[in-house]
């Protein structure tokens, strides 16, 4: 699954990652939840891109003890 889009997770891929989560949900739960985790599935992978945009803000940590 790590190489699709999220959006190519198929209903199949989401109840085998379920399971492997020991995980004992109806198929209505399912239905509810997979758009979420396709979202989150997207998410990662922006965060794992290695090529991130160049023009988002840094964010810095200046401390006040010196």
């Amino acid at each position: 699954m790590s190489t699709q889009q999220p959006d190519a997770m198929t209903m199949e891929d989401f109840q085998a990652v379920v399971r492997r989560a020991g995980l004992d949900l109806s198929m209505e739960e399912m239905e509810r939840l997979l758009p979420m985790y396709r979202q989150l599935l997207g998410q990662l992978a922006a965060i794992h891109d290695p090529e991130l945009p160049l023009g988002l803000p840094a964010d810095v940590f200046s401390p006040d003890w010196e």
